[in-house]
């Protein structure tokens, strides 16, 4: 074999090796972020979010902290890769952190006092501006920043274990839609579980045909909050997780066309179980939700196409 061909062997060997270590790269991270993708959903809190998040980016190449806000400051819940801390420090001295609050997105910034604060740069061993860089994630809860997470990278560090922030983003995001579900969860549950008087069965200003609280028995009332804990957490599902979809038709004024689908599966689910004679008295909750929830009062924001009440 001459040096040429064992030259040519030796590139074909390297190129296929760079392949297969591709690959499998591709696939560990397709396997970490579905792993936790799965967790995420599972979690019932804050802390619970910001212990999965924290964790998410196992390198040992980055110090990684979770931040929330009390006000004007900013505070240090969980770390990893320093020693845990329970800094707090204005916010108005990290400029770094006053972006991404203001613009929802992810920041990159030096890691150093003048971005990120000097207790929050001494918290995270971030000595000098040219330690190297600060990667700010969101999690955006109700369009308000609910915390961030940051990543802290050496200058130094190998062009291999550098932050994969699109990753991390998708993560903090799916925090943010968990975050969200557990909170509508909550409050269904509190009315359900602590029924008051008619409030229950009158949801918003778009009441016709509601019947009086105490007019209605046991077995009515009982029917009633179920039917109303169906229709909340429907349609929260619809605002969580079909974002992009409900502003695009409150925009155009037409949100039965923007969820056709969601809204037709909710609407067949509701008269299933609530609409096929088990009560007289029972009204459309599904429909006072979509005004209350999605519409914003304005029952034209549905539009024209939307088949109107159940009953």
């Amino acid at each position: 074999m001459t040096l040429d061909q064992s030259f040519e062997a030796l590139k074909t060997l390297a190129q296929s090796e760079i392949a297969k270590s591709r690959a499998a790269g591709r696939q560990s991270v397709a396997d970490s972020l579905s792993l936790a993708l799965r967790r995420i959903r599972q979690a019932q809190n804050d802390s619970d979010i910001a212990n999965l998040l924290v964790h998410a980016d196992s390198s040992d190449a980055r110090k990684v902290a979770c931040l929330v806000f009390d006000g004007d400051h900013g505070r240090i819940i969980l770390t990893r890769g320093v020693p845990a801390s329970s800094v707090t420090f204005p916010i108005h001295n990290a400029p770094a952190l006053l972006s991404v609050i203001e613009t929802r997105d992810i920041v990159v910034a030096q890691a150093s006092a003048s971005e990120l604060s000097e207790p929050l740069s001494k918290a995270l061993a971030c000595v000098s501006a040219d330690t190297g860089k600060a990667h700010l994630i969101p999690v955006v809860v109700e369009d308000a920043v609910r915390m961030v997470l940051i990543l802290v990278q050496d200058a130094a560090v190998d062009p291999s274990e550098a932050v994969q922030p699109a990753c991390l983003s998708i993560l903090c995001e799916a925090a943010a839609l968990r975050l969200e579900v557990v909170a509508l969860e909550q409050i269904a549950d509190r009315k359900a579980h602590f029924p008051g008087p008619e409030q229950l069965v009158q949801i918003g200003s778009t009441q016709t045909g509601v019947p009086r609280w105490a007019d209605l028995n046991a077995a009515e009332q009982s029917l009633h909050l179920h039917a109303q804990r169906f229709a909340q957490v429907a349609v929260a599902r619809m605002r969580v997780e079909q974002q992009a979809a409900v502003r695009d038709g409150q925009n155009r004024r037409d949100l039965y066309s923007a969820l056709r689908s969601e809204i037709d599966q909710a609407r067949e689910q509701y008269r299933s179980q609530f609409l096929a004679g088990q009560s007289k008295t029972m009204v459309d909750y599904l429909y006072l939700e979509l005004v209350r929830s999605l519409a914003n009062e304005q029952d034209q924001l549905l539009g024209s196409g939307f088949p109107g009440r159940l009953i």
